[in-house]
This record gives structure tokens, C-alpha cells and sequence, in this order.
């Protein structure tokens, strides 16, 4: 029983043995050839003839139909000739044979190739001598297009997929040789021009490029020849607008420059003038012939004059931080510039819009560094900019003069308070013409109790709060600013709190 199972089990081995080799053996045309001697099949027999070379005379034996042998030419041999210059004149000859043969594998049966290894798929057999297995021939679709695997003609191609439409991936590409998306290990980052910000390109391999998410990327030939074609013209107009603008950016740096520059001497003018405004000012005040007017306008030119010096430091002082950012746009320019790469188009467009930005921020500290009222990002960043101070355009909040504000006074009524304090003879309660040390004595005589006493401190633990009513007037004072005053400002404040009370006195000695 064992015995017969075996048999059984060998004669099913054999029989499908058998059936597979018949199934799948291939069979083509025999190929004609010529063959001299042992030496390789050859197509023709001028090349069959050329395997015997000399064969032991003067002279290589060759193929010529011409021979003035006949039996020779009917038998298909090779001769070589007595001389060069009778090629026809037959020396000697020697025979080739007409041959079948199975140069792509199988054997000889008739006309016929059998048991041939079958082609692998997705290769074919070649309908022509040697009927050799090959690739089947490639169909090339037009841009984003791909032939589905089968396709013979370029009516079949349809439109590639996007592997990246859903999840961008940096190497993601579609085969259209496979017809699936692959991953690439060779890649290229892609850059974004917001530090931190994700990019909205990714690397397409086939291209060598950056590509936006919405752009398939394939290797269909069309689409490489023409990203290679592209990619010296795209790098090169990228590259010449980023110069050109690169250029821009070091012009504003360098009017940030000469403004800044034109500003420090703006600077050293005001102070002069402060200086001057302000001998100007103790000397109308010491001056004991002086009119209250002459003092007031000789006040008044050294307010104004610490109004334009205050203006001209604020803006000296922006004018150096946007000159300086001016600077730093440039260089950044430069360098982004210079980061433009030969063979990617999309890295260089985003370093090209890199150069842009820096531009952009050339032209805007260029523009601070100009009018002083900004530090480099924009007008009103700064020491003080855009505020009344530095436009003149303050109200006239106290009725001293026009544009005059309590920034503005920084210690010019001093010379006031000094007048209106002179120790001068008394007068009597009769009205006369009295002079504003005689108005003085009265207010210290007869009001001094009245007027409250303020303590200027160089030196605060803590933010100080000046409230203070002002009974003759009728009106609250109440200064909250300190800790935002610099050291321009807090004289300012002693002085227009001096020149409120000496004004008042005046007042008081006016109705008296």
C-alpha cells in the first residue's frame, strides 16, 4: 500500500513537472547565420569571413561575390586574392557554413526556438532577431501625466498623483516607472523664511527642488528635463533681484548713517543754544531794571530753547539705534544673499524673499534714523518719539506762551523766581509804583503761610505723588510721572513748580 502511495505521489511530481514546463516554455523564429570553422554565429558572412583572417597567405581572406571563381560564390565561401590590386583575381578559398541557431535561449526545432525561458514580466519578448527578453518600450506622457503598467501608447496616460497634497514629506515622490509613491533618503531640507515656522515647501528628489505642497512632484522625464531646463534661468533672475535689492538695503544704511551723523551735530547745536538762552535768561532775571515782560520773554526763549535741545537728544539718541538697525538689515541682506543656492530653486526663491524682508526693514530704520522719531522698527518706538516735545505742538496748558508745556520748562523760570525773591526796601500800604522785589516782601510778609512748601529729592525710595490745591486759583495739582522722567525732566518739574508759585505771588501782589 506504502509502495503504491509513493508511486502515485512521484507520477503526480512528474506529470506536473511536465505540465510546467510546457506551460511556460517560450518558443521564437530560429535566427540564420554564418559560421566559419568553431568561431561565433555570425549575422552576415562578410563578418563570418573575417574570422579566418590571413589563414596562412599574404593576404586576409574576405567575402566577394565577384570572385572569378563561380563555384566558390554558389558555395558561399571566403577567398583572398593574389594582389591587392586584383581583388577579384581568386588565390585561395576557404568555406563558411549557413547556420540556425537560438541566440535569446531554447533549441533548435525547424524554424522554430523551443523550450526558451519565458520573459519576466514586466518584460517582453522582442518581436525582431534576437528576440531577446526586454522592458516593454517606455510611453512618455506629458507633464504630471504617467502611463498605468501596460500602457503602449500615450492615449493611456492619466494624471500623476500628489503624495504630498495630504502629509508633506521632505523626499516624497510618485514613480511613474512603478506607479506608487516612494520616499527618497537623499534629500535636501527645505528652508522657510519665519524663523520657526514649518516650511511650505518640501524637497521633490527627481527635481532637485523645492516644491509647494500643491505641486506633484514625479520623475516623469518631462517634468526633470523641464525643472533642468528652468533651474539656471529661475536661480539667475532670483539671484539678480536679490542683489538689486541687497544694493538698496546698503544705500539706506547708508543714509541711516549721515542722518544719524547730521543728527549728533543737530544735538551739540540745541545744547549750545540751551546754553546760551539760558545766560541769556540770569541776566534779564538779575537784572534789576528788567519789566516782568522782558523777564517773561527771556524765560520764555530759554523754554523753547530747552524744548528743541530735549527734541534734539531724543532724536539723537533714535537716530543711533535705527542707524545701527539699518546697519544690521544690510549685513543680513548680504548674507542671505550669498545663501542663494545654484540648484534649487525654491530654497532660493525663499532667501531671495528673506532679502526682501530685510529690505523692507532697511527702508523703515533708514526713514527713523532720518526724522529721529523712532529707534529703527518704526516712528513712535523710542526715547520719546512723536510726542508733542519733539513736533512743538504741545497745548498751552499753563497761558505762558505759545507750544509751551511742563517737558518743556526743564529749570528756565528760575531766573524769575530769583527776581521776584530780591531783598528790597519795604514799601508802604499805599499804592505806588513798586518794584517785583517790594511785591516779594509782601507775599513773604503777609501770605507766606498760605503757600505750601515742596522738597525736590534727588534720590526716592519709591515713586512720589505731588497733590497739592491751589487755593487762589481754585484748581488740584497732581503730578504721578516721576518714575518715567529722566534726568531732563525732573529739573523741569522743580523749575515749573517755582515759577507757579512766584507766578501766583506776582498775582497776589497785583490785587494787593
Amino acid at each position: 500500500m506504502k509502495r503504491l502511495t509513493l508511486l502515485k505521489s512521484f507520477l503526480w511530481v512528474a506529470l506536473l513537472s511536465c505540465f510546467s514546463s510546457v506551460v511556460f516554455a517560450d518558443t521564437y523564429p530560429v535566427v540564420s547565420g554564418y559560421q566559419y570553422s568553431a568561431s561565433p554565429i555570425r549575422s552576415t558572412p562578410v563578418s563570418a569571413c573575417s574570422d579566418v583572417g590571413l589563414g596562412g597567405y599574404p593576404l586576409v581572406f574576405r567575402w566577394n561575390p565577384s570572385s572569378n571563381k563561380a563555384y566558390q560564390r554558389t558555395n558561399q565561401n571566403c577567398m583572398t586574392p593574389w594582389a591587392e590590386n586584383t581583388p577579384n583575381d581568386e588565390r585561395a578559398w576557404t568555406q563558411i557554413n549557413s547556420v540556425n541557431s537560438c541566440p535569446s535561449g531554447g533549441t533548435v526545432s525547424g524554424a522554430n526556438c523551443i523550450n526558451a525561458t519565458p520573459c519576466v514580466s514586466p518584460q517582453v519578448r522582442s518581436p525582431s532577431s534576437p528576440y531577446a527578453c526586454t522592458s516593454p518600450p517606455v510611453v512618455a506622457c506629458p507633464s504630471g501625466q504617467y502611463a498605468p503598467p501596460g500602457s503602449t501608447s500615450t492615449a493611456a496616460c492619466v494624471a500623476s498623483p500628489n503624495c504630498n497634497n495630504t502629509s508633506p514629506t521632505d523626499g516624497k515622490f510618485f514613480n511613474v516607472n512603478t506607479g506608487q509613491c516612494e520616499v527618497s533618503t537623499n534629500i535636501t531640507l527645505c528652508i522657510t523664511s519665519v524663523p520657526g515656522s514649518n516650511p511650505t515647501n518640501f524637497y521633490c528628489p527627481p527635481v532637485n527642488d523645492c516644491l509647494p505642497v500643491a505641486q506633484s512632484c514625479t520623475n516623469n522625464a518631462a517634468d526633470v528635463q523641464a525643472a533642468t531646463n528652468a533651474r539656471s534661468a529661475e536661480i539667475a533672475a532670483i539671484k539678480a533681484n536679490a542683489d538689486a535689492k541687497k544694493s538698496q538695503a546698503d544705500t539706506e544704511a547708508a543714509t541711516a548713517a549721515s542722518a544719524q551723523s547730521a543728527k549728533v551735530n543737530l544735538k551739540a547745536a540745541a545744547l549750545s543754544a540751551q546754553n546760551s538762552a539760558k545766560a541769556q535768561s540770569d541776566s534779564v532775571a538779575a537784572n534789576t531794571g528788567s519789566t516782568p515782560s522782558q523777564i517773561l520773554a527771556a524765560a520764555q526763549n530759554y523754554a523753547d530753547a530747552v524744548k528743541d535741545y530735549t527734541a534734539a537728544f531724543a532724536k539723537s539718541a533714535n537716530s543711533l539705534l535705527a542707524a545701527v538697525a539699518a546697519q544690521t538689515a544690510a549685513a543680513d541682506a548680504m548674507i542671505h544673499t550669498d545663501a542663494i543656492p545654484s540648484a534649487n530653486p525654491g530654497n532660493g526663491q525663499v532667501y531671495g524673499d528673506m532679502v526682501n524682508d530685510d529690505l523692507i526693514k532697511a527702508i523703515i530704520a533708514a526713514g527713523d534714523a532720518v526724522t529721529g522719531l523712532g529707534s529703527g522698527t518704526g516712528t513712535g518706538q523710542g526715547a520719546s518719539a512723536g510726542t508733542c516735545e519733539q513736533t512743538n505742538t504741545c497745548p498751552d496748558s499753563l497761558g505762558l506762551a505759545k507750544d509751551t508745556t511742563l517737558g518743556a520748562t526743564n529749570g528756565k523760570l528760575d531766573g524769575i523766581a530769583n527776581a521776584l525773591k530780591k531783598d528790597t526796601a519795604a514799601f508802604s500800604d499805599t499804592p505806588t509804583v513798586r518794584t517785583i522785589g517790594d511785591s516779594v516782601e509782601l507775599v513773604s510778609a503777609k501770605f507766606k503761610s498760605k503757600l505750601p512748601t515742596v522738597i525736590f529729592s534727588d534720590v526716592a525710595p519709591e515713586c512720589p505723588i505731588f497733590t497739592e490745591f491751589i487755593p487762589f486759583i481754585n484748581v488740584n495739582l497732581t503730578i504721578d510721572a516721576f518714575c518715567t522722567m529722566d534726568d531732563l525732566i525732573r529739573p523741569t518739574l522743580q523749575a515749573v513748580s517755582l515759577f507757579i508759585y512766584a507766578l501766583l505771588a506776582f498775582l497776589i501782589v497785583l490785587r494787593a
